[in-house]
């Protein structure tokens, strides 16, 4: 139900987008371009991180710690910043999707009538679940 729902709210969005179609075309080509510059800049800082990283790494070596010990504390600081990155990536994508979600609900004029009936939907299925596993066999 929640795939019919979709569709239903792509379909009527479409209609309304299509009187603004070179607004949305130019909006996308923008998009385009602030994807390509972003992934060009995510491949610099990496690359920076990778130098600053390989330098503290050298400096260790070169202050006298075995490689083993500056290997393990440069493999640690790696971790981290993966982790950072990770954890920033997963707000931003849920901020991503609650606004594209903020979307579909402003533009369908239909959405509470969907969600209405697809809660409605939902509830008699489990009910007849519900109802279904009372009466197997145990």
């Amino acid at each position: 139900m929640h795939a019919l729902t979709r569709f239903l709210e792509l379909f009527i969005t479409n209609r309304k987008l299509s009187s603004a179609r070179p607004h949305v075309l130019n909006a996308l080509a923008g998009l385009a371009l602030v994807i390509c510059l972003g992934v060009f800049a995510t491949v610099l800082a990496a690359l920076m991180v990778c130098a600053l990283l390989w330098l503290g790494y050298a400096q260790m070596l070169n202050a006298g710690a075995a490689i083993a010990t500056a290997g393990a504390v440069i493999a640690v600081a790696a971790l981290v910043l993966v982790v950072v990155a990770v954890v920033i990536a997963l707000r931003i994508w849920k901020t991503v999707r609650d606004e594209v979600l903020e979307v579909f609900r402003t533009q369908t004029p239909l959405a509470p009538v969907t969600d209405t009936a697809g809660a409605f939907l939902d509830g008699i299925l489990a009910v007849g679940r519900r109802a279904k596993a009372k009466a197997a066999p145990k």
